[in-house]
């Protein structure tokens, strides 16, 4: 057996022994018949079963995070170029900022053309759309495209939606329909894989759009930060796998980075859909799906920084709460295309109910069927593995080595925090307006 199908099912009998545990703890001694009005009153008693089975509520992406992690290699081998680079069509790397960093973006242009060439790439054009000049040293295979204070699109879109609708003004746009486009923020690296990934996938033109793995541990400023977004990275290999791999459709998320459009269909959707289609990026991929355009995953990984305060990431969360609400109430996508949206966003809003879920169990027990219990068990053992294999993927081996041990049970140890921090961050998408989309600032090279 080959080494990286060896290491899936070993990392799929660990997940099945992580879920018997959690199963084989439940005591149904706890299962009573006693009169729970008499005990804690009505109300006492809806509260207290509203708590009990608020930790139902994440079943649909555990469910779509087992399927990713267990149905596909959760550890592929290095992507090889499946043609010839003479196929690939013409790429544009786009990268959309504010401006406001320039050192990153001066930092992060060379390097991701010197991906370009390692990997043989020719046929292609970095893009960098920006709010402020940056004033890139002038080189043939980069543009800089500068956006006018004074721009407007028709149905006034902000932020980043209304930075890649300029793209598309007849003045600014130099792209065919059967170019591509690689989307990335500003602090986004590609890898030789991840760029042999997309080559693979826009070659074979099955797809309009396409996203793929980011990793956050590439260069680690915060720990604890880092650390964090281990989860984000087994969700891009759980849930978002499986569902552009089994569906075809991003029925549950979709992120603004490391996403690949075919020119024609992205041009078709447009990112002109007001201010409610200005905060997530889900709201374009829900259009998408929409009008009948099909995803998939991209095999590769790019690399991302993680907030480099506390602060920051309580804002980053807080700011994808907000626009997941609005885009998942929004009723000018029809609401078949966005039900399951919905619901992963209230699942998430519901993580307040959870914690103290936590404690009410315990010293206020109710009765309640053995089968959920065993539902919930599942529901855990799942989101625990998560932030264990998210570790694992993020730090490499041969840089770590038996170091990377340590920093998986740290993502276990400090849990309980992140836990509370995601509670904070949900308090504010919900009681606080959400004014301006605010830019996490990963500019760790202030010269």
């Amino acid at each position: 057996m080959g080494g990286y199908k060896g290491k899936h099912v070993f990392h799929c009998i660990f997940l099945f022994l992580l879920i018997l545990i959690f199963m084989s703890a439940i005591n149904k001694g706890q299962q009573s018949s006693r009169n729970i009005i008499g005990t804690y009153g009505l109300l006492g008693t809806l509260i207290l079963y509203c708590l009990r089975l608020s930790p139902l509520f994440p079943i649909i992406q555990t469910i779509f995070n087992f399927c990713g992690l267990v149905f596909y290699n959760a550890f592929p081998k290095n992507v090889e170029l499946k043609s010839s680079l003479t196929r690939a069509p013409f790429l544009c790397i786009r990268v959309v900022t504010r401006g406001l960093f320039p050192n990153l973006i001066l930092r992060n242009v060379p390097r991701n053309l010197e991906i370009c060439k390692h990997v043989g790439l020719e046929n292609f054009v970095l893009e960098v759309v920006t709010d402020y000049p940056i004033f890139i040293p002038k080189n043939e295979k980069v543009r800089e495209i500068i956006i006018p204070s004074s721009y407007e699109t028709k149905n006034g879109s902000l932020f980043k939606a209304r930075a890649l609708h300029y793209c598309w003004e007849d003045s600014v746009n130099k792209l065919s329909d059967s170019d591509w486009i690689v989307h990335l923020d500003e602090e986004t690296l590609l890898t030789e894989d991840s760029l042999k990934g997309i080559l693979n996938f826009v070659t074979e033109d099955k797809y309009d759009f396409g996203q793929g793995t980011i990793i956050y541990a590439s260069e680690i400023v915060n720990w604890f930060t880092t650390l964090a977004d281990a989860y984000r990275v087994a969700q891009d290999m759980g849930m978002f796998r499986f569902q552009f791999y089994a569906f075809n459709k991003p029925i549950l998320g979709w992120k603004g980075s490391f996403m690949v459009a075919k020119a024609i269909s992205e041009r078709k959707v447009s990112y002109d859909h007001g201010p409610e289609g200005s905060i997530s990026d889900g709201h374009f991929a829900l259009k998408a799906s929409s009008m009948g355009y099909t995803f998939n995953f991209i095999e590769g990984e790019m690399w991302e920084l993680s907030p480099l305060t506390v602060f920051d990431l309580i804002r980053q969360r807080k700011r994808w709460l907000q626009g997941m609400i609005i885009t998942g109430n929004c009723e000018k996508i029809p609401f078949k295309y966005r039900l399951l949206f919905l619901l992963h966003t209230y699942a998430w809003l519901s993580l307040p109910l959870r914690v103290c879920n936590y404690f009410t169990a315990e010293y206020y027990p109710v009765p309640f069927p053995y089968v959920l219990d065993l539902l919930i068990a599942f529901i855990g053992a799942v989101g625990i593995y998560l932030h264990i294999y998210g570790s694992i993927r993020s730090y490499s081996t041969k840089q770590y080595g038996y170091f990377k041990i340590i920093l998986v049970l740290a993502t276990i140890v400090i849990l309980p925090v992140v836990l509370i921090l995601e509670v904070v961050a949900i308090f504010l998408a919900i009681f606080t307006e959400n004014k301006e989309f605010y830019v996490i600032d990963k500019n760790i090279w202030k010269t």
